[in-house]
């Protein structure tokens, strides 16, 4: 058992990704929702391709889950979204970027 400091992340790999307008480039803020009815929360583009984006979110997250979905607004706009691939720590998310 780990303890609750575990269970934070502070970036995220997104795949099967659906936009609903341009994929935002490398360094763009936007928000993501990483969880059914919470609130979107803000992150920065650290890479991007055709097949899957890498966020660093402005706080560590708790329990970022694969699987699950993530949609990206800007305000209240929906820009798309994808699968949770995988959380990243912060060594993983330096060598994702």
């Amino acid at each position: 058992i780990g303890t609750e400091e575990q269970c934070f992340y502070p970036g995220l790999e997104i795949r099967n990704l659906n936009w609903l307008d341009n994929q935002p480039a490398p360094e763009s803020e936007l928000g993501v929702q990483i969880r059914y009815r919470s609130l979107d929360v803000p992150a920065t583009v650290r890479s991007t391709d055709k097949s899957s984006i890498v966020l660093e979110f402005d706080q560590p997250q708790r329990a970022v889950t694969p699987g699950q979905s993530a949609v990206f607004f800007s305000g209240d706009r929906v820009l798309g979204g994808g699968r949770i691939e995988s959380a990243l720590d912060r060594r993983e998310l330096s060598l994702k970027t």
